[in-house]
């Protein structure tokens, strides 16, 4: 609700002093939460539901089945909908966008912190589904140890090294690795045009 009316906007517009006042946008009231939200909680359904990672197929389908009332679903999840839709099959096509790490939190948050093996085999298993891209992959692997490890208690600094281990073990070549790698030495700034979902 806080970052929604700023997404995709430039840093240079967005204004600190507005954040807590949830403005509206263009697109969405006031308060309005976006289709990351909804599938982060979807994610967390499906967990609870199966009593872990379950059958993921089974989070597609119902993904399927609710995506008519998410408003501003990205373009691989819409992608991987309308193929699962059709074929009954997961989308291959190797999509790369942010949808991947912005719903892999749940994950972390049901896998204790002593069990990587498992906590990357979950979060790889429900993100392929959408996203197969190994940008979008180790993005979510990122994101579901962090929140492993902050349910922990881990401090700020060691959620930054976190993820910079996580990266380089999953996706060490690619830009997330990169970008994080960035972040946890402090020399990473946004780009002046935003944020893309890429």
């Amino acid at each position: 609700a806080i970052g929604l009316p700023w997404e995709g906007r430039p840093q240079t517009e967005v204004r600190m002093a507005e954040l807590e006042q949830l403005p509206e946008s263009e697109l969405w009231p006031s308060g309005s939460t976006s289709d990351d939200t909804a599938l982060t909680l979807l994610v967390a359904e499906h967990l609870a539901n199966a009593g872990g990672l379950g059958e993921p197929i089974d989070f597609l389908r119902r993904l399927s089945e609710r995506s008519g009332s998410i408003q501003g679903l990205g373009p691989s999840t819409t992608r991987a909908i309308q193929h699962f839709t059709a074929t009954g099959g997961v989308d291959e096509s190797g999509s790369d966008t942010n949808g991947a790490p912005m719903r892999a939190l749940p994950v972390g948050w049901a896998v204790p912190a002593f069990t990587d093996a498992k906590r990357r085999e979950w979060t790889i298993a429900l993100t392929r589904l959408t996203h197969t891209g190994r940008e979008a992959i180790t993005a979510a692997c990122v994101m579901s140890a962090c929140a492993t490890w902050a349910i922990e208690g881990a401090h700020p600094s060691m959620l930054s090294e976190i993820a910079d281990l996580e990266a380089a073990v999953v996706g060490p070549d690619t830009n997330v690795a990169r970008a994080v790698s960035a972040v946890h030495h402090n020399c990473w700034a946004p780009p002046v045009e935003g944020i893309t979902l890429a």
